[in-house]
Parts: C-alpha cells; structure tokens; sequence
C-alpha cells in the first residue's frame, strides 16, 4: 500500500514582473492523483491577475496559470497571497507566493 503525502508545489516562487505590464506564470504541483490549485480562503490576487483552470500537463504535474495586466502603481509593490492544491484525496497543501510590480524608467522628462 503506497500512501500519498498529498500534492507538492514545485512553484515556491515567483518573478517580478512590471507595473501595468502583462504577466504570466505557471504555477506548478505534483500529486498522485487528480488536483486542482485554487486562491487559498482569505487571500487575493493583485488586481488584473487571475488564476486559470487547472490542468494535468504530463504524468504526476498539474499546472494553472497566473495571468493578466499588474497593477499600475508609482513604486515598487508586492503582492502575497496564498495558493492552495487539493488532491483526489481531499489532501490540501498550501504555497505563500507575492508578485513584486516593478516601476520602469519613465523617459516622459526628455533626458536622452
């Protein structure tokens, strides 16, 4: 008898990426059976940002995909949150991640 210890994130962290820019991202887990990742209860996306379907891309990995348009904002922010993957078993294992919005270079003053 084999004895699964539930779903594991090979996703323990993610890029940054830039205020107001598109951003994308798997998010990785591994099980011995069907999971599906969700946003954990009491936790947020940064605004623009959703968390698609899960999907089984090859053997024991499943991925959803974080993706959308970051927030614009004037300096730097990071967003936490937390994620959560829940296996055929009913077995829930959680992963804390954070999206830090880079601001880049404004050329708007006219320095060249």
């Amino acid at each position: 008898l084999v004895v699964s210890d539930g779903p594991v994130f090979t996703t323990t962290s993610l890029p940054n990426g830039e205020s107001g820019q598109s951003y994308s991202q798997n998010i990785d887990v591994t099980a011995d059976s069907a999971t599906t990742i969700a946003l954990n209860t009491g936790s947020s996306l940064p605004s623009g940002i959703t968390l698609g379907s899960t999907s089984n891309v090859s053997g024991t990995t499943y991925r959803a995909v974080l993706s959308g348009t970051l927030p614009t904002t004037t300096s730097e922010t990071t967003y936490n949150f937390t994620l959560k993957a829940t296996d055929a078993q009913s077995q829930v294992t959680t992963q804390a991640l954070s999206i830090t919005a880079e601001v880049g270079i404004n050329n708007a003053g006219g320095f060249c």
